[in-house]
């Protein structure tokens, strides 16, 4: 038995354009040709797992759907039917038309609100969801977004893939400082590293791969103890092959690691390789850009000088305190301030006439 086990970085697959990308879908589909025309030269059986967020949203154009069946259909003949993945939180949170839950079939029983979806299930064979896959000496654990029950008893080397912010404070720190990019521990619910809600604690996991940080993508070798365990993996954080924020384009990080493991009945190597994703120039409209950042100057300008607080009080409340003196004119004022002068022209004109 020879089996070559692919781990594709989250495609975050879309039909539509981002309004500040020239062609967002083909950009993707472009990675993946490249990374399947990689698999292909491979000896063995294939088998293909995604960390999750495979479909960026739901798809609402029946062409582009056509197309990305066709995909699937095609890495399921390339794999014998052997398409797996993590269940992210774009599944989760986009699950209404997005093809996802269309070709799933899960072997859970984690998501049972999914299956009464009108389209779940249609497209087979599709994408299998699992929580564990046995393949020769190597036990794949699928770490789906936000599971922490992670009790693994197997006599078997273990490889986590996983959808969670899984992230201690040093490497946060060091991958900041390699990429020149921000921390994600202020808007993502971090799960730390070196815990039973991460990983499974044994000393038999060598492998974790973590998906959903997008702007993360570097490796460390990790040695700790843990509940008096004693782990030692490769840590490697995949990023995205879809960029979907502009602030993810880095042009000085292009490179992503895709895993691949080469594995026979007994023994198994880990053999990746890199694909290289396009620099910004030709992926990104800078006139658009341009033209969105003066837009959101101008409103951050305006939201910043109506919450001015210049000797304790604001514009508005400035305005009001001095016609504090006349009531007529402050309630004119306030009239007007809140889209109601209509009304009291109205009034004005009707006392003219009684004049």
């Amino acid at each position: 038995m020879l089996k070559n086990v692919i781990i594709i970085p989250e495609p975050h697959i879309w039909d539509k354009t981002f309004k500040n990308r020239y062609d967002y879908p083909t950009e993707i589909y472009d990675y993946l040709a490249k990374v399947l025309e990689h698999m292909v030269q491979l000896p063995g059986d294939k088998i293909i797992i995604f960390p999750g967020d495979i479909f960026h949203r739901g798809f609402v154009s029946i062409s582009a759907m056509t197309r990305v069946l066709s995909l699937f259909m095609e890495m399921n003949r390339l794999t014998d039917n052997h398409v797996y993945s993590c269940v992210g939180n774009h599944e989760l949170s986009y699950r209404v038309n997005n093809p996802f839950w269309m070709m799933a079939k899960d072997n859970t029983g984690r998501y049972p609100e999914m299956h009464g979806l009108e389209a779940y299930g249609i497209i087979s064979p599709g994408i299998q969801i699992v929580d564990n896959l046995t393949v020769g000496p190597l036990d794949f654990i699928f770490g789906h977004y936000e599971r922490e029950d992670f009790e693994i008893s197997t006599d078997k080397d273990c490889v986590l893939i996983t959808h969670n912010s899984v992230l201690e404070p040093v490497i946060d720190e060091a991958v900041n400082k390699m990429h020149v990019t921000e921390s994600v521990a202020e808007y993502m619910r971090i799960v730390p590293l070196l815990s039973s809600r991460a990983l499974p604690i044994t000393d038999r996991l060598k492998y974790v791969f973590v998906g959903h940080m997008h702007t993360y993508h570097s490796s460390f070798d990790v040695t700790e103890e843990v509940d008096g365990t004693t782990l030692s993996f490769l840590l490697q954080y995949l990023g995205s092959l879809g960029r979907t924020s502009i602030s993810e384009i880095n042009e000085h990080d292009l490179d992503r690691t895709v895993p691949i493991f080469t594995i026979t009945d007994t023994s198994y190597s880990y053999n990746p390789f890199t694909i290289t994703l396009l620099p910004g120039e030709e992926i990104i409209r800078k006139d658009v850009v341009q033209t969105n950042k003066e837009k959101y100057d101008a409103e951050k300008a305006i939201r910043e000088l109506k919450e001015a607080n210049v000797f304790g009080e604001t514009p508005l409340e400035c305005i009001e305190r001095q016609l504090q003196p006349t009531p007529e004119m402050l309630t004119l004022f306030s009239r007007i301030y809140h889209n109601n002068i209509e009304s009291e022209i109205q009034d004005l004109i009707k006392e003219a006439e009684i004049v």
